[in-house]
């Protein structure tokens, strides 16, 4: 793939992604869909799954996996590009991949606290620092309930200001609203 072609689709994923949080986090959890870190992930991945559509998955390899192992850690979810050939290799698709287009660590807590955000802000720039990784966009998706802003974005401005590499790293959160029991999203 060209790198005009890779540069057009990490840019529309990162729309796409900063879109879905803006939208779908306050519904999804105003309308009780969201019950801690795994049903966030599920719910980004149906989304990402839709936007992607058959021809970006079957005729351009597209994949949507959550837990993947990079190195040694895993990743909550990741968007890879396979290579050409992977069919008729028969190689299981983990050893095809061309290209990780997106990475993404998403954290869901009732408690306000640097430290449950922290870890995986580190392994995001752990990830980026990898050869396979350099090109990659990666996401630091966190809910908080804490329902003081301030103290939201306080941890996240000091958490991602030690893991920001250039303009790979978006940071999407959201708090509650004071007084409110409503989401408000906040795309950094």
């Amino acid at each position: 793939m060209s790198v005009n072609a890779e540069l057009d689709v990490n840019n529309s994923l990162k729309n796409a992604i900063k879109g879905f949080w803006k939208e779908l986090i306050t519904y999804e959890y105003d309308e009780g869909f969201l019950f801690r870190e795994d049903s966030l992930k599920c719910a980004f991945y149906l989304k990402i799954r839709a936007y992607l559509d058959e021809k970006k998955l079957t005729d351009e390899n597209y994949r949507v996996y959550p837990e993947y192992f990079i190195g040694k850690k895993k990743a909550d979810l990741v968007i890879v590009k396979l290579t050409d050939d992977w069919r008729e290799t028969k190689r299981k698709s983990k050893n095809c991949i061309e290209e990780i287009n997106v990475i993404m660590e998403l954290k869901y807590r009732a408690k306000s606290s640097i430290k449950p955000f922290a870890p995986d802000v580190v392994k995001l720039a752990e990830y980026l620092r990898r050869e396979d990784c350099k090109r990659a966009l990666a996401f630091a998706c966190f809910i908080d309930e804490d329902d003081d802003p301030d103290r939201v974005k306080d941890w996240t401005t000091e958490v991602m200001s030690e893991a920001k590499n250039n303009d790979q790293v978006e940071v999407l959160s959201a708090s509650r609203i004071p007084g409110n029991k409503r989401l408000r999203p906040i795309a950094w």
